[in-house]
């Protein structure tokens, strides 16, 4: 988790620059006609309640009455801008949401007790190392892309689009348990296809609202194709039959070698 957080910081001030907003806001739509009419006599307004109170003065001495001008201004008070707050929140929620099958995948990929390089893979399988800047930069894509939909005006497309969005999102999630913790190889392949399948509509309604938010995605959309090819090849290499797979043949013999040797250490 500590890693990812590493990359979650390099990426996000790569994406975001000084100001996280910026990404949000660089590509918004440009106001209507009539918000920059309302906006300019807004501005006015305030302007013209700032104009300094004419006030009369007796002179102590010459008892003669003179004018002065005070001006009114009010003081801003520093604080963080919500839009700010918001954009952090969202996509550190779906980096840290991300982790939490980061146990499941160390402890099957962490030698020498892990059995996921024990099993027949892929000549094209690639290194466990790449697996945490890749997905730490794709869930802070997801999460920018969700802000600036969030930021588009209330629409029927905007809701389901964000509906569709969160069950593709705990789909994504569970996935990590699936095939890691519990070794149900089938099990995670067909995951996979529902999370394709609902990420295609995601696309389709994020480009008629926010195009960058959907440019956003494609690459998450590529890797997922890549991992559900490589999800179909381990099923291909490893059957399951009866509900049983070479997966959970060596997580199974992995636990008992612990057993083991913790019994002999303690018999020692």
């Amino acid at each position: 988790m500590l890693a990812s957080l590493r990359y979650l910081t390099i990426v996000t001030i790569l994406l975001l620059g000084n100001n996280p907003a910026s990404v949000v806001e660089s590509f918004a739509p440009p106001p209507h006609p009539t918000a920059t009419i309302l906006s300019s006599s807004s501005s006015s307004s305030s302007t013209s309640q700032q104009v300094g109170r004419r006030t009369a003065r007796i002179h102590p001495q010459k008892g003669i009455a003179t004018s002065t001008t005070t001006k009114t201004t009010t003081a801003l008070q520093s604080s963080p801008s919500p839009s700010n707050v918001v954009t952090w929140s969202i996509i550190l929620g779906h980096v840290i949401g991300g982790t939490l099958g980061t146990p499941f995948v160390l402890k099957a990929t962490k030698k020498p007790n892990g059995w996921y390089r024990q099993i027949n893979l892929p000549s094209w399988t690639p290194p466990d190392r790449i697996f945490a800047p890749v997905w730490t930069t794709l869930y802070t894509c997801m999460g920018i892309a969700v802000t600036r939909i969030l930021n588009v005006s209330s629409t029927t497309n905007k809701t389901a689009a964000l509906s569709i969005w969160a069950c593709h999102y705990i789909l994504n999630i569970l996935w990590a348990p699936v095939f890691f913790g519990m070794q149900r190889l089938r099990l995670g392949l067909i995951i996979n296809g529902f999370l394709i399948a609902t990420l295609l509509a995601v696309l389709k309604l994020f480009a008629t609202m926010d195009i960058t938010a959907t440019y956003l995605l494609l690459p998450y959309l590529v890797w997922l194709l890549f991992a559900t090819v490589l999800n179909y090849d381990i099923c291909q290499k490893n059957p399951t039959v009866k509900g049983y797979n070479d997966a959970k043949f060596q997580a199974a013999l992995k636990r008992l070698q612990m057993q083991a040797a913790k019994y002999a250490d303690g018999g020692q």
